[in-house]
């Protein structure tokens, strides 16, 4: 019974493995092919232009200083706003279109302009008198801007990961024939190969002893670490509410969100590296090579059964099969006998 636990803890942990990498990789594409960006840029086009194609709100918001500076280049969509630099570029860019501007007097002027920067978006308009009207001065009107911006982002996300759904199944089928990891032949050998079996086992062990080592890798993205760097200032930016100092300090939090940015490839692929390197064994029918290629030949049919398993099991996602992992390490542990010293 004890045998077929460890196989079980081997072979969950194989697949914790690569589901986490199928994590890493799914939000490595998102970052390095703008996915975020573009989708956060359609989502601000349904917010601000509704059906009306003709009048691009969204496009003149992007080329807002505000937002444009968050750019790593010309070309490169942000895929993160913070919501003070939004509603900054949207009280500017309503207060200009005020037929009647009055020189330093932005509240009075967004008011005015309203009507005109959401031309035939009533949806827009609306809400933004609602915003002004509930709102005794522009400090008020850009913190209830920011609170729409963030609920509204709130919504993105949910977005977002429904999108990514189908994304994470076609990795989980890339990184199961590209490894080859068929999860046939990979319990097999476990089942029947004691040494391999207990290095997978207490390899399993140590990361049941660190559980925030992995649980990190596949709860923080880009947006765990942005909202991290929003945290590490928040008392930084209550103190300064109100004066001079807030605009610059949210700048610099812009910035070092863009650094974050910047950094994230590098260290995802290092922490790819580090995962693997935790089951790298020769005893392990992982991974392409002349043996593995002639074995394909032959039992292709097995082969192509076991990736769609392992597929399968990976795109069920990291979170599932490492808390399985975790109780299953903890049956073992409560049924081992302590040694008798006598």
């Amino acid at each position: 019974m004890n045998s077929y636990l460890e196989t079980a803890i081997a072979v969950i942990l194989i697949i914790v493995i690569f589901s986490v990498i199928a994590y890493v990789i799914q939000e490595l594409i998102a970052a390095n092919l703008e996915y975020r960006g573009k989708m956060l840029k359609n989502s601000l086009q349904v917010l601000l232009d509704g059906t009306n194609i003709a009048s691009p709100i969204a496009d003149l918001i992007y080329k807002h200083p505000q937002i444009k500076k968050l750019k790593e280049n010309a070309d490169k969509l942000p895929s993160y706003l913070p919501a003070a630099n939004f509603a900054l570029a949207i009280i500017d860019e309503v207060a200009k279109l005020a037929p009647s501007a009055t020189a330093g007097d932005l509240y009075k002027n967004f008011r005015n302009g309203i009507s005109v920067f959401a031309g035939s978006n009533r949806d827009l308009e609306t809400l933004l008198n609602n915003y002004i009207n509930t709102s005794k001065n522009l400090e008020e009107l850009q913190l209830n801007i920011e609170k729409w911006f963030n609920e509204y982002m709130d919504r993105v996300t949910g977005w977002y990961k429904k999108s990514t759904r189908l994304t994470l199944r076609i990795i989980a089928v890339i990184i199961a024939i590209g490894f080859n990891v068929d999860l046939i032949k990979v319990t097999q050998a476990i089942n029947s190969n004691d040494n391999l079996k207990a290095s997978l086992v207490a390899t399993a062990d140590k990361l049941a002893d660190q559980p925030e080592y992995i649980k990190k890798l596949y709860e923080e993205n880009i947006n765990t670490k942005i909202s991290s760097v929003d945290e590490a200032h928040k008392d930084e930016l209550i103190k300064a509410a109100g004066t001079k100092d807030t605009l610059t300090i949210k700048n610099k939090i812009a910035q070092e969100k863009e650094d974050v940015l910047k950094n994230y490839t590098k260290n995802r692929i290092v922490e790819i590296d580090s995962l693997l390197e935790k089951i790298d064994n020769n005893e392990l029918p992982i991974g392409w090579s002349n043996s593995a290629w002639e074995d394909f030949k032959i039992n292709w049919g097995v082969t192509i059964l076991g990736w769609f398993l392992a597929a399968v099991a990976i795109s069920m996602g990291a979170p599932f099969w490492f808390d399985l992992l975790l109780k299953l390490v903890n049956i073992r542990r409560a049924g081992i006998k302590p040694k008798d010293n006598k």
